[in-house]
């Protein structure tokens, strides 16, 4: 038995998962690809299978049908390497996407690294365990040092619903006009405008791919690429370069890796920016979910400086009578984290959101 039956037992093992996810309903047959009983392994499985499960059911509570209406996913194999009834195997999973309550969309994620780890048991390769970046199983995990998997899995369901809960209370209808007539003026200065719609294209163009002419932050030992991808989206919507701050925090600019300032590449470096740039550059404010539009930004974690991630929203999600139901986005990640062009908003994990609203900017 070689390569082929190993990359068979993972396209199966894909097959099951990718079903499950897009129904959100776990397929029991998932578990004939662990060695869900070997006491050696079985934790693996456990947190595959609890990740899985908390993943399934903050899809189920939101508004926006999660389910898959079609899919398809391609692996791209990376490296093979086998010692006798074992083996490891990095690959990169990509897939086209279309959700139930959008089936005219194609939402699409590339390059999430998977380092599966795999053992043959009589003449059959079994997976010991699967690591990537997920939110779910890296949480789960945690939680499971001070507590019992059930008891972790337990908090996570409730958080969940109480996400939900207050996702329900959230305002519906959009103030942005007003808000941003009365905050748009510094003195008498002109405030130009941003232009949305090259801002989302250029998204949408460099969103599965690195663009070469700007610097690559997914590389081992940054934090990520997010940061610099929403900033060379803003940047092609007219936004320019700030030089002029009074320290390096409320400055915003790249010319090479060695010439650059936070605030470009750092999601809580640019919340910070957003929060204290006063007169040259960008002009934007802390808003609702309900005030975004199409080339405003939404950051994970809370503001500075919890601030960890940056996305772009490229389009709205409407319901069948014409009210938006969802946004959609676009990032990077790290070179591990999977990049993702015009997804969910809703099917992000379900942390604390920074909404920010970009007025124009002055200069």
């Amino acid at each position: 038995m070689g390569k082929s039956d190993i990359f068979k037992t993972i396209e199966n093992y894909f097959d099951i998962k990718y079903k499950s996810i897009g129904e959100l309903k776990l397929r029991e047959d998932i578990g004939e690809f662990f060695l869900s009983n070997d006491e050696r392994y079985k934790k693996y499985y456990a947190f595959e299978i609890a990740a899985l499960e908390v993943h399934m059911n903050h899809r189920k509570l939101q508004k926006y049908d999660l389910r898959f209406s079609k899919y398809n996913y391609y692996l791209d194999y990376i490296s093979l390497n086998t010692n006798d009834n074992k083996a490891i195997v990095v690959l990169d999973e990509n897939h086209d996407v279309y959700f139930k309550s959008s089936s005219n969309i194609k939402s699409q994620m590339s390059n999430l690294r998977h380092k599966i780890y795999l053992e043959k048991f009589k003449d059959k390769w079994y997976i010991i365990k699967d690591i990537y970046k997920d939110y779910y199983k890296n949480i789960i995990m945690n939680y499971n040092k001070y507590t019992s998997l059930e008891e972790a899995k337990e908090i996570l369901l409730k958080q969940n619903y109480n996400n939900y809960l207050q996702s329900q209370n959230a305002r519906s209808v959009s103030f942005r006009d007003e808000t941003a007539l009365a905050q748009n003026k510094v003195g008498n200065e002109k405030l130009y405008n941003y232009n949305r719609i090259a801002a989302v294209n250029y998204a949408r163009m460099w969103a599965l791919k690195l663009n070469p002419k700007w610097g690559n932050y997914e590389s081992k030992g940054y934090g990520g690429d997010c940061t610099n991808f929403t900033s060379q989206c803003i940047y092609a919507g007219g936004i320019p370069f700030d030089f002029y701050g009074t320290s390096e925090f409320v400055k915003w600019y790249w010319y090479s890796n060695n010439k650059r300032v936070a605030p470009w590449t750092g999601a809580k470096q640019f919340n910070y920016y957003v929060q204290y740039n006063k007169g040259y550059g960008l002009k934007a404010h802390f808003a609702d979910l309900a005030d975004m539009m199409p080339g405003d930004i939404v950051q994970l974690g809370g503001n500075y400086p919890q601030t960890y991630h940056s996305m772009i929203v490229s389009d709205y999600v409407y319901n069948s009578n014409g009210y938006v139901e969802d946004y959609l986005i676009c990032q990077h990640s790290t070179s591990v984290g999977g990049r993702l062009k015009d997804y969910p908003l809703s099917s992000k994990p379900p942390v604390q959101k920074v909404y920010i609203s970009i007025d124009g900017y002055y200069k």
